[in-house]
């Protein structure tokens, strides 16, 4: 005679022996889920072995790239300042470079109106 503590009592069964197998039915399914989670701890540590501990330039750039992600109007505003201070340096040396022209051709004449 077989039962399953699933499905309804039989009414012909003492209660002790419904309790037994009631009891050894909870025993095998925790037993089973012992099992699961000893197979599930034995991956993960088979996983956590193999793989490799990450280099810290790469979490570097991975802080750095949230921190974009996450700023960014912040980092945009930065990017723009720098753009318009380095086209601001080169024209600043552009007319520098003219200017120094522009005064050597004046000293040069000046040094021919002098010599006459």
């Amino acid at each position: 005679m077989s039962f399953n503590s699933n499905t309804k009592k039989p009414k012909l069964i003492e209660p002790k022996l419904s309790k037994y197998y009631i009891e050894k039915n909870k025993q095998k399914e925790l037993m089973e889920q012992i099992k699961k989670q000893d197979i599930l701890k034995q991956e993960e540590l088979s996983i956590q072995q193999t793989i490799l501990p990450i280099p810290w330039y790469k979490i570097y750039i991975l802080n750095l790239w949230n921190f974009i992600k996450e700023n960014y109007g912040f980092f945009l505003i930065i990017t723009l300042i720098i753009i318009l201070l380095y086209v601001r340096y080169i024209e600043v040396n552009n007319r520098k470079n003219k200017m120094k022209k522009v005064l050597e051709q004046i000293n040069k004449q000046n040094d021919i109106e002098t010599e006459q």
